[in-house]
């Protein structure tokens, strides 16, 4: 019990650390820092931090050093330690820094992103430090609003950091610095990186024999894409179309960018022919954005009726809840009902039974989502075990047979697949499976439970673990 005679708990909370007391405290993070080079840092920061901001720029500069000094690989055993350590300084920048001093804080972001070329060189796997780089430019573009440094300046360290985007972590620093550098600063950026695109593009001769691209060919890349983000965030429209590259604008991605910006500008029948040159992809996740701009398109020009045919296609090919809810919105009082009920009976007929399910259950139509589990259980993936429990919830009340179709089938995929980790949650469905077969009175034509049961006990023998979990 701490001095203060307050009861302590051992959850681990700032409130029953905070009764530990100062002193134990400080003795406890010696201990925990002791041998962890990050901690240590950590723990310098907040002391330096106590006593002042020059302080705090002081040390962050002197990990700076340390950071440049260094060339050893990151491994994977050292990475996240070191994004950890990475952060920390970012943040200090940001918050401590920053909160006393914009230009202190302004000086100090531009240095860290100065290292991450040669930071990023030094791992295989840099998804954690590009996020790091990434959150660096937000902060540089909120200093510098703060701040208001020369936008001619500016526009120099940011051509520096673009130029340096081997990992694509400042692909979005032209938008984070667009407020801070205003129409001079983007101007002299524009100038930078075209003057380096004019030197550059003669040598980008594509790719080599061993099939690489070569450094001028991936450097005339980067740079394009920056040049598209400035015309882009200038509100140019067609300076960014020139800028994209034929092949991309053949695609959906390229299409549908250049139709939002279209749009945007007003311009929506040249939107609608830069749709119209690609048909809608395939996927689902592609096709959103896809579909999106192309019904604002037709929504803006006023062409309903195509516009409604589109909203048919996207429910029909994707199952999107919210395409088939806005087309029974706009039809005539009555004809919905009938509508609804032919899109529901499609969406059963859906090739991928998965979705459907999904689908049906979500709508809700639970008598068809019952009626399709006992026509194609065969069809669900039995190792979606979250899908397939949560629909078995909503079944067994009403349908208690296509919950018992569901649980078996989560059953089935386990033993199949002989997935032992997963012998003692097979069982607890078994269990289920066993308490709602009680009360089926109507097979249709699947097994009965004993049958089931019998079925699996000579094809699944050997999984004696399973049996012995289910008793």
């Amino acid at each position: 019990m701490a001095a203060t005679g307050r009861k302590i708990g051992k959850t681990l909370n700032a409130a029953n650390l905070e009764a530990l007391g100062a002193s134990r405290l400080a003795d406890l993070l010696l201990e925990i820092s002791t041998g962890s080079a990050v901690a240590k840092r950590r723990l310098r920061l907040e002391l330096a931090a106590a006593i002042g901001t020059d302080e705090v720029a002081l040390e962050i500069r002197k990990r700076f050093a340390a950071l440049r000094r260094g060339g050893g690989f990151i491994g994977w055993r050292r990475r996240k330690a070191f994004a950890k350590d990475l952060e920390a300084q970012r943040v200090a920048i940001a918050t401590t820094v920053a909160a006393q001093s914009h230009s202190g804080a302004h000086d100090l972001i531009w240095e860290l992103i100065g290292l991450a070329g040669a930071l990023m060189a030094r791992t295989d796997d840099n998804g954690d430090l590009a996020a790091i780089f990434a959150a660096a430019a937000v902060d540089a573009g909120q200093i510098a609003q703060c701040l208001q440094p020369d936008p001619l300046r500016l526009a120099e360290r940011a051509f520096g950091a673009l130029a340096d985007n081997g990992h694509g972590q400042f692909n979005a620093l032209v938008s984070d610095l667009a407020p801070a550098l205003g129409g001079a600063g983007m101007a002299a950026l524009k100038a930078l990186i075209s003057r380096e695109l004019a030197a550059t593009e003669p040598k980008a001769t594509g790719r080599t024999e061993g099939r690489r691209p070569t450094e001028a060919f991936v450097t005339g890349v980067r740079l394009r894409a920056s040049l598209q983000a400035i015309v882009d965030a200038e509100g140019d429209v067609d300076g960014y179309i020139a800028l994209m590259p034929q092949d991309m604008r053949r695609t959906s991605v390229g299409a549908t960018a250049i139709a939002t910006r279209l749009m945007a500008a007003g311009r929506s029948e040249e939107a609608l022919v830069a749709l119209n040159r690609h048909d809608p992809p395939a996927h689902h996740g592609a096709a959103t954005a896809w579909f999106e701009a192309r019904l604002a398109c037709l929504e803006a020009l006023g062409r309903q009726a195509e516009a409604q045919a589109l909203r048919w296609e996207d429910f029909s090919r994707h199952l999107t809840q919210a395409s088939l809810r806005d087309h029974l919105r706009r039809l005539p009082d009555f004809d919905d009902i009938e509508v609804e009920r032919r899109a529901l009976d499609l969406a059963a007929a859906h090739p991928d039974a998965q979705r459907a399910l999904a689908f049906l259950l979500a709508w809700p139509s639970p008598d068809r989502a019952a009626r399709l589990v006992k026509a194609r259980v065969a069809d669900l993936d039995g190792e979606a075990e979250a899908d397939l429990t949560g629909a078995a919830d909503l079944l067994q009340s009403k349908y208690p047979l296509a919950a018992v179709l569901l649980l078996r089938r989560l059953v089935d995929a386990t033993l199949a697949r002989g997935r032992t980790r997963r012998f003692s949650k097979a069982a607890g469905q078994m269990r289920d499976a066993t308490m709602l077969a009680a009360v089926v009175d109507d097979w249709a034509g699947h097994p009965d439970h004993n049958a089931y049961v019998a079925h699996l006990r000579r094809t699944q023998k050997r999984h004696a673990v399973f049996w012995a979990e289910l008793g």
